[in-house]
């Protein structure tokens, strides 16, 4: 929806979304889920949408996710795709990620 900060809308920040999405009320936004969800079925729409969720979800100043955060951002992202080592990669980050 355009927000500055994850979690965070501002008034017209939730109201230029809205308008983005063609949608004026929740029960049009709930409508139009599925179309999105469909969107992310694309490859380069995917791509776009995981590259902006994750400089999106990172903390201000940081080069990269916290653990915690990159592991949810990882199985909502790619639970779209029902990608089947999510779960073993994500177990596989934790188990290594200060190791590197």
């Amino acid at each position: 929806m355009g927000a500055d900060v994850m979690g965070e809308f501002t008034k017209e920040e939730f109201f230029r979304g809205f308008q983005r999405l063609n949608c004026d009320s929740v029960k049009a936004l709930k409508k139009k889920l599925p179309a999105l969800r469909k969107e992310l079925k694309d490859s380069h729409k995917f791509k776009d949408t995981y590259e902006y969720a994750f400089s999106f979800s990172r903390e201000k100043g940081q080069k990269s996710l916290v653990l915690d955060t990159a592991i949810g951002m990882w199985k909502l992202l790619f639970g779209i795709y029902s990608w089947p080592l999510c779960d073993q990669w994500c177990e596989f980050v934790e188990v290594n990620h200060k190791k590197a």
